[in-house]
This record gives structure tokens, sequence and C-alpha cells, in this order.
């Protein structure tokens, strides 16, 4: 009988201690996380996939946040992305332990007006979403021009609407984009209460042609347009450019374990990275570069898979 009843007892604890770590992996208490960006559509899955697990899986990525053409429409609805990649990459991240983040886009920021003001579809649609993809969160990419300071507010309470709408069904986060010029996503201390999390892209940015010096002086004020004693740091994510379309010190090495030490030592919770690129070998890969207005821009996101590993294995 003591050994009947000792047996449930373990049982309960392992069950209770499960749950307590899947409720802090969604939302990322207790623990550092890494984020990554992605646009499967029209890429080889398969491969994206055999990349990612060759570099260690949920060692090197938490979550990813996928962009699947979800958006909230002209008429302030939301309507669902359909694309077999998508559908293909989130069943293999799911199979390497890695969550699952749909992107919300929309066009204009009368459509978020129109949103703002009748929500109940948009939370009914995402809800439902979330719970038939399994998804751990909702992300926004939005940065709308012709914003002001009071849709900033409007958007801060559609964002605690939907979070609240979402705990009805589980521990499913949601975060946002954001940066400090774009006046819907402003001010920080009013966004992070409708959010789990900010990912600013400020610190995308530094200055052209300058020296490594410069550049990180810059780069560490932008940071600390978000890491501040103003904003809560558990809501606090900056991301970081895996591209030389900025600035070639963006993909210097040096740079790259500086910003991620940089966070370490400020006890950041979380890492977002943009963008994730299957064919990224920096430097070598030309064939993963694109011209865009007259330059040659290359993806350099292979030189974070180290520093996202460190992060992570350093909680």
């Amino acid at each position: 009988q003591e050994t009947k009843m000792a047996t449930r007892w373990l049982v309960s604890l392992l069950v209770t201690y499960s749950l307590f770590l899947s409720c802090n992996a969604a939302s990322g208490q207790g623990k550092r996380w890494v984020s990554w960006w992605y646009a499967p559509g029209g890429h080889n899955i398969t491969q994206a996939l055999q990349v990612l697990e060759a570099e260690g899986g949920s060692k090197v990525a938490t979550s990813f946040f996928l962009y699947c053409g979800d958006n909230i429409n002209e008429n302030g609805t939301f309507v669902t992305g359909t694309t077999v990649e998508c559908e293909a990459f989130a069943k293999g991240l799911t199979g390497m332990g890695i969550g699952v983040e749909r992107v919300v886009s929309s066009p204009s920021i009368a459509a978020m007006r129109k949103a703002f003001e009748n929500p109940s579809q948009s939370y009914t649609a995402m809800t439902a979403m979330a719970i038939q993809k399994q998804l751990i969160g909702i992300s926004w990419d939005i940065e709308p021009s012709g914003s002001n300071t009071a849709d900033g507010q409007a958007y801060a309470k559609y964002l605690a609407g939907l979070r609240a709408s979402l705990a009805t069904k589980g521990n499913i986060r949601v975060t946002t984009y954001s940066n400090a010029y774009c006046p819907v996503l402003n001010p920080f201390t009013t966004i992070e209460n409708g959010v789990d999390r900010i990912l600013d892209g400020d610190t995308y940015n530094t200055c052209l042609n300058c020296s490594d010096a410069d550049a990180w002086t810059e780069w560490l004020g932008k940071y600390h347009n978000l890491i501040n004693a103003n904003v809560t740091l558990s809501k606090a994510a900056p991301a970081m450019l895996a591209s030389t379309e900025r600035s070639a010190w963006n993909c210097e090495n040096s740079s790259i374990i500086q910003r991620a030490t940089q966070l370490k030592n400020d006890n950041v919770p979380e890492l977002a990275i943009f963008l994730f690129n299957p064919s990224s070998n920096f430097p070598s890969a030309d064939n993963a570069c694109v011209m865009s207005k007259g330059k040659k821009v290359c993806p350099c996101n292979n030189l974070w898979y180290q520093p996202a590993r460190d992060f992570l294995a350093s909680a």
C-alpha cells in the first residue's frame, strides 16, 4: 500500500512539474528565449529543416515567428493565411521541440483602427487559429504610415484584449515588433501593457561606413531605447538584423558576439533574430545575396547560430 501511495505521489509530482515547465516555456518565464523570423513560402522546406536540425534544433531556437499570410484586412477583420510550406515547416518545428508563432500584419492604419473599434471577430478568429495550429504565440508585425499617439494607446488596449482571449485557451503569448519612430508602436511603456514581449527593431540599425567603435556606440544607444529602467525587463526582446542590409558591421563576428554578450550581461530574457535564411553561409555563399537599391545585400544568420546556442545554454 505504501509503495502504491509513493508511486501515485511521484506520478502526481512529475505531472505537476511537466505542466510547470510547459507553462514557463510558453510564457518565457524562468528561461532564456531565442526567436527567429522566417517566411517559408516558396522555399525548400526539407532543406530549411535539415539546416535547422544540423545546427541543434531547439538548442538554437525556442520559437519561430512564421509569415504565413495572416492579416487584418481593410475591413478590420482577421484572415488566416494558407501556405503549404508554412504548415510543413511548422510541423517540422514541432517535431524538434521548437514553438510556432504566427505573424499577423495589416495593410494600413485604417484597417487597424477598424479592428480596434470592433475587435471581437479578430479575437475569436485568432484564438481559434492558435488552438487549431497548436501555436505558442501570436506575433504582430505592423509599421503603418499615418498613425498617431492615440493609435498607440488603442493598439496596446487591443493587444491586451487579444492576450486575455488567448489566455482562456492556454498559455499563448502575444508579441509585437516595435520601434521608437512609428507612433502606433509607441511608447514602449504603453505597448508593454498589452504584450508578453516587445520585439524592438531599433537594434537593426547602426551607422553606415563608420568605425566599429562608432557603430557599437550608436547601436548601444538604440538598445537602451528598450533596455532601461522605464521598460519592464521581462517584456524586452532586442531584435538583431542578420544581414548586411543596414551595415556590414551587422555581420561581423566580433559585433555579433559583442551584442549577444550585452544581452546576457543585462539578463535580457529574449534574443530575436531577423531573418532565418537556410542558404546563409556568410561570407562564402554569394548565391544567397540579392541586389537591393543598387547594392548587394547578404544574409549572415549562420553567424548567429553559435551565439544563439550560447545564449540559451547560459540561462
